[in-house]
């Protein structure tokens, strides 16, 4: 499976080095271990492949599309992952 900064149950390797980001991927959340992350990995992690797309919604309702590879920047905790999910698209 994806080889990133998590271990295989979701869990961040090395739990006590820096802040836990997570992120909303169609209602399941993963613990991320950097600040940013491309449209390509939250694909991987989500489970599907990058052509069928991913698609970034706010906390509004608002969607939007992602390009390959695009870089998204994210915040540390819970209340991140309540204001910006992730699906295929």
């Amino acid at each position: 499976m994806f080889d990133s900064n998590l271990t295989h149950n979701g869990e961040q390797k090395n739990s006590n080095k820096g802040p836990k980001y997570k992120i909303n991927i169609e209602g399941v959340i993963f613990v991320w271990g950097s600040d940013e992350i491309t449209s390509n990995e939250i694909a991987e992690l989500g489970g599907w492949s990058i052509s069928e797309g991913v698609i970034m919604i706010d906390k509004n309702g608002n969607e939007t599309s992602l390009s390959n590879n695009e870089v998204i920047k994210i915040r540390p905790g819970m209340a991140f992952s309540k204001k910006l999910t992730f699906k295929r698209g």
